[in-house]
């Protein structure tokens, strides 16, 4: 069974993390998300740090900002046993930082779908990257 929960240790927070992911990290682009990523140093708890940016640039206003941020957590928080699943059979622990990069708003739905497809995507650049 798997547990649907969100916790605030599994959110990316480490400003020297941020910084590290956007000068180290490997990158790509899954539908309306950019993905950066890099194998963690930080000793957590959980397999994943993730971090969510919806730019301000795209959405003048905060509560559109914020809407659509909860739209994509709540997405990750019901699928994330996808990647966890891949991460601990494998050993391994990642940072990650989610970018939408999409000027429209999209339905929870097609938002979760694209969720599923960029954990699908990033699972496979992981197996891609990892040490063996």
């Amino acid at each position: 069974m798997h547990k649907y929960t969100f916790k605030t240790n599994e959110r990316l927070k480490s400003r020297k993390e941020i910084a590290r992911l956007f000068d180290n990290g490997k990158s790509f682009i899954s539908d309306s998300f950019k993905v950066i990523w890099d194998f963690s140093n930080i000793k957590i708890n959980y397999p994943a740090q993730i971090t969510i940016s919806v730019p301000k640039r795209n959405y003048k206003k905060a509560v559109d900002r914020n809407f659509i941020k909860r739209q994509i957590r709540e997405g990750y928080r019901k699928n994330k046993h996808l990647l966890y699943g891949y991460l601990t059979q494998n050993d391994l622990k990642i940072s990650v930082i989610v970018i939408f990069l999409n000027r429209k708003k999209n339905k929870t739905s097609d938002i979760e779908d694209n969720i599923i497809k960029l954990i699908n995507l990033l699972v496979t650049k992981i197996d891609k990257h990892k040490v063996k």
